[in-house]
């Protein structure tokens, strides 16, 4: 799971934040209704801990990381999440070893 992290931070270190909201409103309007993954080199928030999470087999691939909101992170709504893996209080994790 850590090395799954750390290649991941790797590749990814370097993107920036959508440089205006309208590209921003628009990568999200892509992945929500066209499933639709733009270049990873920008990422939103909670588009970045999504793809983190894929990169890291917590979460599915069925769903592009922008099509992911903040909310989706909360304690108040469920992610799809891989395994026993679980959130508490937000976006940390826990893996459950069987």
């Amino acid at each position: 799971l850590h090395d799954r992290l750390k290649l991941f931070i790797e590749k990814s270190h370097t993107a920036g934040y959508p440089k205006s909201e309208l590209r921003m409103f628009k990568d999200v309007f892509e992945g929500l209704f066209n499933n639709k993954d733009p270049e990873p080199s920008e990422y939103f928030c909670s588009e970045l801990i999504a793809d983190t999470y894929i990169h890291m087999g917590l979460l599915p691939r069925k769903y592009v990381p922008n099509s992911y909101m903040p909310r989706d992170f909360s304690d108040q709504n469920t992610l799809p999440l891989l395994g026993r893996a679980m959130l508490h209080n937000g976006p940390f994790f826990e893996v459950m070893k069987p």
